[in-house]
């Protein structure tokens, strides 16, 4: 990766943060798996300014501060080891803290991506990856990468993968769901509206609303996904029509640190995120040379294939991942 003095200036953070985001690769990535459509006009929650906290929790932030995406809400600290600053973050940072996207406990939102638990050697490959542009990412990652110091990418990558990934999805097979808006980046149903065709979607939304956007390391999403799309993935993932997975990401799809500079662990992941992965190596915004092998799987599957195997993959159990 290629080093650089340290982190952004506060004027590059000021463009970054004018500027509307892309999602870089091809703009045909529906609407349904990208956090970034224009929201509907929903009011947001009103502000009174004063301490909140969550349940089970004694630490205490702001509204301004939950929303604050340079630090990190960290309502539980005794949970998890030390956070390094590039991690943590602070009020006052000219970056977003990771941990502010990616959650206290690595297991991130559907908008983001799982990082607990990943290969060291992968993690920092991926970054150097959205650094150099063979990895086309949503969002500023792509620029937070690039400004990243060489030892801020490798405390971050430490702090993340000694973490252990909890199951943090549930997967629910439906002909309906709630229409959906998407607020800064989190995609929340419409309060009050009528449900409406799932069709060939995957909508992913907050087990509880609040307490997601609160960032809350302990509540995790729903999957809703087309009926019969399990056992659909399940078939292609043991290898009828697809390579079989578990031959690069190991036994029970937990992820190999021994294969290809490290495999990552694909047992449990947001199903959102997954298809937008299989997607991204199927068009061109995961381009570098470890990803041949994924390229070759993906450019041979349809889009319901892809939904499938997304729908799958999120009912399995991430324990066992490779440190």
């Amino acid at each position: 990766m290629k080093p650089h003095a340290g982190l952004w200036a506060l004027a590059a953070m000021t463009a970054l943060l004018a500027v509307p985001v892309a999602y870089g690769a091809d703009d045909a990535l529906p609407d349904w798996a990208r956090p970034t459509p224009p929201p509907v006009a929903v009011p947001r929650p009103a502000d009174d300014g004063q301490p909140r906290t969550i349940p089970g929790s004694t630490v205490s932030y702001t509204q301004k501060q939950i929303d604050n995406s340079r630090m990190a809400k960290d309502w539980f600290p005794a949970t998890h080891p030390p956070m390094p600053p590039i991690v943590a973050g602070a009020e006052d940072a000219k970056v977003f803290a990771c941990a502010h996207c990616h959650l206290v406990n690595g297991n991130g939102h559907p908008e983001s991506a799982a990082l607990a638990g990943l290969p060291k050697s992968y993690f920092t490959g991926q970054l150097a990856a959205m650094a150099d542009g063979s990895r086309k990412a949503i969002g500023p990652m792509n620029r937070i990468a690039a400004a990243l110091s060489r030892a801020d990418a490798e405390a971050a990558a430490t702090y993340f993968t000694q973490l252990k990934p909890t199951p943090w999805v549930q997967v629910v097979e439906t002909a309906t769901v709630a229409p959906t808006f998407v607020r800064d980046f989190m995609r929340q149903p419409v309060p009050g509206a009528s449900p409406e065709p799932l069709g060939h979607r995957i909508i992913e939304l907050p087990q509880d609303v609040a307490r997601v956007a609160d960032r809350d390391p302990r509540v995790g999403f729903v999957a809703y996904v087309p009926s019969g799309s399990i056992a659909a993935g399940r078939a292609l993932v043991a290898g009828s029509g697809a390579t079989a997975c578990a031959a690069c990401h190991g036994s029970g799809l937990h992820g190999n640190a021994g294969v290809m500079g490290g495999v990552p662990w694909i047992a449990g992941r947001s199903p959102v995120y997954v298809y937008r992965q299989l997607w991204d190596f199927k068009h061109g915004a995961r381009n570098g040379p470890a990803d041949a092998p994924m390229k070759g799987v993906a450019a041979n599957l349809t889009d319901d294939q892809m939904i499938d195997i997304a729908a799958y993959l999120g009912t399995l159990r991430p324990e066992g991942t490779p440190q």
